[in-house]
């Protein structure tokens, strides 16, 4: 019986490849009405991706194709439908639409306008729950482009340039009440802020509310988080956008009620190639399996968009830049954390991979994997500008088996890699491995490179052979700045696992955080260290190699090399103890 199933497996798949075909699209001649061959090829993917079944390779020639493939089909074991350039072709798969360059008049001095419907009036706050049901072109914020150089919507304090976005001196640092705040500095008079979004930020939550009143140096808003006198965490920073007033410098723009108002670098009126985001997705890959896609470019869209349905795919040397961008935070989750899971390249069907692949400029999240799916030497950098709880790479709901090898992230809002929103869940069977994680914490605070939290269950966790260093984030749990920065953060009693062969330096206060207090459950969290290296010196204070909160730890630590001392129960450095090469150095 068992023989039969498996001839006619065989049988199956081997039609599949006698009828399989290759279509083209792009190039001479190319028209939707064709059918989609070398010499008569479709003039859009989409047109491709509607007929193509498994077996198929749609081969695209050079262009910018400014749409987002939903692909009708699945593809089958062994035989998958493949979305590839025809011959080295140099393929662009874009969210954005042209703004065009006729049409504009001077509105005053370099700034002009122009009247057109962009996809928002101020941010969208009209979101899914489930983010994968989110509609293509429900857009969070504008987001406008000139020459393929993102530009800035006007704001104060400014910033000038897209690195400007990972500078958290360009926030105004000012610690706040929930509900108002006094500012000296406010740049237009009373009442021109009313009507204004105020964006704060502190921890690793940046939230958004609209200024109701302007009086004198006070503005008054809608209140924002206040759970306790820590909660001023989330308020040390903020700045202001949403004004045409605060558009006074090159590069910046402001959009309301139909008119878009924009002063371009060198002056005059806009030239060149203007542009504005209007798709999320480049592909739609949702209850469709076996899709592979290799070697596109994608500019101003997350490049894929799946579900659990979307089972076995495979997305390879792919480059996407400006993937996603919002500034409101109001999606419902825990600070922030709702607001990130509407983002990033969505793989969450099971024994999917990414591999190979650059992505980088980008507001929110990089990468979720569900179940048994694997990230693999791809590069991230540049991303989480907004300051949420987006990461280069997360994992997805309560499942597990994901690997997470031989990538390298750096230049983040928050933590290189994440286990996700899962409180009192699992992630079971996550392998962690030559990963290089560094310069994180950019915008966040209370932060690691990789991080997890909420007693989430991690057993058959392997952490292995990672490079950890630089953690850019401001420092310790105060108002006055906010959170633990550590390389590797097992917050809220998150445990089992075994970690061995991983090199940290330049970690702020820690190398190792495993958070375990009384209120949180301690069995079950035994992590194994094995054979590590150690090496943060200065960067916090006080400053450890490894720290937990309870006074009798459960971790095993063998034959691991401290460049600091190990701290047991945080604030009580009399009961601290240290295992080091060179004995005599202080507790």
């Amino acid at each position: 019986m068992m023989n039969r199933i498996f001839l006619i497996l065989v049988l199956i798949v081997s039609v599949c490849d006698v009828f399989a075909r290759d279509y083209y699209v792009g190039g001479s001649g190319a028209a939707d009405t064709n059918p989609g061959t070398a010499t008569q090829p479709f003039a859009t993917i989409q047109k491709a991706a509607s007929v193509a079944v498994g077996g198929d390779i749609v081969k695209i020639r050079s262009g910018t194709y400014r749409e987002t493939v939903v692909v009708a089909n699945s593809g089958a074991a062994g035989s998958p439908i493949i979305f590839q350039p025809d011959q080295g072709a140099v393929v662009i798969v874009s969210g954005l639409n042209d703004l065009g360059a006729a049409g504009w008049t001077i509105h005053n001095g370099n700034i002009y306008k122009k009247s057109i419907t962009l996809p928002v009036n101020g941010f969208n706050t009209s979101t899914s729950r489930v983010p994968e049901n989110n509609l293509n072109t429900t857009i969070f914020a504008n987001q406008i482009f000139k020459d393929g150089e993102m530009q800035m919507e006007a704001r104060w304090p400014k910033v000038s340039t897209f690195a400007d976005l990972f500078d958290r001196s360009k926030f105004r640092q000012l610690v706040f009440e929930p509900t108002f705040l006094v500012d000296a500095g406010l740049p237009l008079p009373a009442p021109g802020l009313v009507g204004a979004t105020l964006v704060s930020n502190g921890w690793f939550p940046t939230e958004t509310k609209t200024i109701t009143s302007h009086s004198g140096n006070q503005l008054s808003f809608g209140s924002i988080w206040n759970n306790t006198e820590t909660s001023k965490w989330t308020r040390k920073r903020y700045y202001v956008t949403g004004k045409l007033a605060l558009l006074t410098q090159a590069r910046e723009w402001h959009y309301e009620n139909g008119t878009l108002y924009f002063w371009q670098n060198g002056g005059g009126a806009p030239s060149g190639r203007l542009e504005y985001k209007a798709r999320n997705w480049g592909f739609d890959i949702r209850n469709k399996s076996y899709i592979t896609i290799a070697g596109l470019t994608f500019i101003g869209c997350d490049a894929v968009v799946g579900n659990a349905g979307s089972r076995n795919a495979v997305i390879d040397n792919i480059r996407a830049s400006f993937m996603n961008h919002h500034v409101r935070h109001d999606v419902q989750e825990w600070q922030g954390v709702g607001m990130s899971k509407q983002f990033g390249i969505k793989l969450l069907g099971a024994n999917s991979v990414i591999k190979n692949s650059e992505l980088h400029s980008f507001g929110s999240s990089g990468i979720w994997l569900g179940p048994n799916c694997r990230a693999e030497n791809n590069l991230i950098r540049d991303m989480g500008y907004v300051g949420n709880w987006a990461n280069g790479i997360s994992l997805w709901d309560r499942d597990g088996g994901q690997v997470i090898t031989r990538n390298t992230v750096y230049r983040v809002g928050r933590s290189c890699f994440d286990f996700g929103y899962n409180w009192n869940g699992q992630h079971l069977n996550v392998e962690i491995s030559y990963n290089d994680f560094s310069q994180y914490g950019m915008i966040s605070a209370d932060v690691g490179a990789t991080y997890s939290w909420g007693q989430c269950d991690l057993t058959g966790l392997k952490y292995h052979h990672n490079w950890i260093h630089d953690n850019l984030s401001p420092g310790q749990p105060t108002v006055t700045t906010g959170g633990a920065q550590c390389g590797i953060y097992f917050d809220q009693a998150t445990g089992p696992g075994v970690l061995h062969h991983n090199v940290t330096w330049n970690c702020g206060d820690s190398d190792v955080y495993h958070e375990v207090v009384n209120e949180h459950r301690t069995s079950n969290t035994i992590l194994n260290f094995y054979n590590n290296t150690f090496a943060t010196q200065t960067g916090g204070n006080p400053v450890s190699s490894y720290r937990t909160y309870i006074t009798s730890p459960h971790d095993v630590q063998r034959n691991n090399i401290y460049r600091r001392r190990i701290f047991i129960r945080r604030n009580e450095p009399s009961i601290c103890w240290f295992r080091t090469r060179r004995a005599g150095l202080p507790c």
